[in-house]
């Protein structure tokens, strides 16, 4: 009896320090895979999209960019990574200055560069070189000759859901005044209205309205007229409320003395949606490479 009891003890011990074996390698993999996961970081939670302009691509919702945590890559320059990186060069609102780049906002190239050769590169949320865009003929080239040598003090990332920005009228340096380009008072035919809202009153173009959110199965109509200038264009884009996607756009462009108009189903304009229209117009009958002679934008708020 004795003799059976001291054979089964060596194997209840070998059971035990195979079980412990196992705990502790399980404990092991799991502190390294989360080791590996912080490791990896996070790339920023951005959309893009590009327009019918191959110079401009826009911030289509997500979280805010800052400037100083981009490189912009013009690719067509291939391993000339010294004349390549445009970053100063990069414009939005008509200007090199800004800090951010926030939905809604396009960032435009410069001259002699396009959106499909681009490539933009950011950080991830531990600081590391991540490319963020690469355009639909961009050259493959090594992130790590892709960035500054140093990149600065980083901005700290927001937190949660990015709002749809205060509105900044894209190129609109010259404000409301719409000059010459577009008038609806005695002397003039042209028109732009939203729904049953005119948002041109002689040379003043409104820049900003709250628009109610309208009934079920009636569509509102956006309408612009020009009886002055060569062409027209505009680029009527809606973003939702809370992350700031892209629910709906469109653009057009038409000839001096037609009527461009946009019917805008209900169901993209529902209550805290924000539609921007981008309004453009040039004297000639051909588009020009750089800015339009008239460039303006007006946001509607749905409430």
């Amino acid at each position: 009896m004795m003799k059976a009891d001291e054979g089964v003890a060596p194997v209840v011990a070998v059971a035990l320090l195979i079980g412990l074996v196992a705990v502790a390698g399980a404990i092991i993999g799991l502190t390294m895979f989360a080791a590996m996961e912080e490791a990896s970081g996070t790339p920023p939670d951005v959309r893009f999209q590009t327009s019918a302009n191959d110079s401009l691509l826009y911030h289509a919702g997500g979280e805010v960019l800052y400037k100083k945590e981009l490189v912009f890559y013009d690719t067509s320059k291939g391993s000339e990574k010294n004349t390549a990186n445009i970053s100063d060069r990069v414009r939005i609102n008509g200007k090199t200055d800004w800090t951010t780049w926030s939905t809604g906002q396009a960032i435009e190239t410069p001259l002699g560069t396009n959106v499909s050769m681009l490539s933009v590169v950011g950080l991830d949320s531990r600081n590391v070189p991540v490319m963020l865009w690469m355009g639909a003929n961009a050259a493959a080239l090594p992130i790590g000759d892709m960035v500054p040598d140093e990149w600065g003090e980083v901005a700290p990332k927001p937190i949660g859901p990015t709002p749809v920005p205060t509105p900044v009228p894209i190129g609109g340096d010259g404000g409301s005044d719409t000059a010459d380009y577009l008038n609806s008072g005695s002397s003039g035919k042209d028109t732009v209205k939203f729904g049953n809202v005119n948002l041109l009153n002689g040379k003043i173009l409104t820049l900003e309205i709250e628009y109610p959110h309208p009934a079920e199965d009636t569509p509102v109509m956006f309408i612009i007229g020009n009886a002055n200038y060569k062409i027209n264009k505009i680029n009527l884009t809606i973003y939702n409320k809370e992350w700031g996607d892209v629910v709906y756009s469109i653009e057009k462009q038409g000839k001096r003395d037609e009527i461009l108009n946009v019917k805008i189903a209900p169901n993209y304009l529902n209550e805290g949606y924000t539609c921007y229209i981008i309004i453009e117009i040039w004297k000639n009958d051909k588009e020009p490479i750089g800015d339009p002679d008239f460039r303006r934008t007006t946001v509607i708020k749905i409430i």
